[in-house]
């Protein structure tokens, strides 16, 4: 199961994720692709799906309240945005242990370190987005080293004690100002 979270948008760049799930689909048939969110490119979105004839392995779901439980039914994550500002879908699954696919952007190259912390791949790129999720779907242990990274980083870096120390950081530089 690769999941993706996010605003149907063109931002977001599913329609390369649909193109990239044929690929994948045909040559791996059990493969399911689910996209929770909702957003003004859904009837785009799902044409891109039906053109792509794989409707049967490539699911939206709509916004949905329950997306923790999708995060922990899924084996990877994929955001294939072709711009970010900081990408919470992506710190969400990375908490959540998903190994993760992401476009090399602002914002996602924040948060992953390629072949580290996820995959990077070129925005916009259905083939690199194919080849790096059939990396994972490939590789368990590669599967198992970014997962284990990848929620080591968001733990560490991007927690409560960590958002609150870097305000107050920023928030004294401004009195030391005065």
């Amino acid at each position: 199961v690769i999941l993706s979270v996010g605003r149907l948008d063109r931002q977001k760049g599913y329609g390369f994720l649909v193109e990239a799930a044929k690929g994948i689909v045909a040559a791996h048939p059990e493969a399911l692709f689910v996209v929770v969110g909702e957003g003004p490119a859904r009837r785009e979105i799902e044409d891109s799906i039906e053109k792509a004839g794989i409707g049967e392995r490539f699911k939206l779901t709509g916004w949905r309240r329950d997306v923790g439980d999708f995060y922990g039914a899924a084996d990877a994550f994929v955001l294939p945005s072709l711009w970010e500002g900081m990408p919470n879908a992506l710190l969400e699954a990375l908490a959540s242990g998903l190994p993760a696919v992401a476009s090399d952007v602002e914002g996602s190259r924040e948060v992953v370190e390629d072949g580290e912390t996820g995959i990077l791949v070129p925005p916009g790129d259905s083939k690199a987005i194919k080849e790096a999720v059939e990396r994972l779907m490939d590789d368990a242990v590669l599967r198992g080293k970014l997962s284990l990274s990848g929620s080591a980083y968001v733990k560490e870096g991007h927690n409560l004690y960590h958002f609150v120390s870097q305000h107050e950081e920023i928030y004294r530089g401004f009195l030391a100002k005065r």
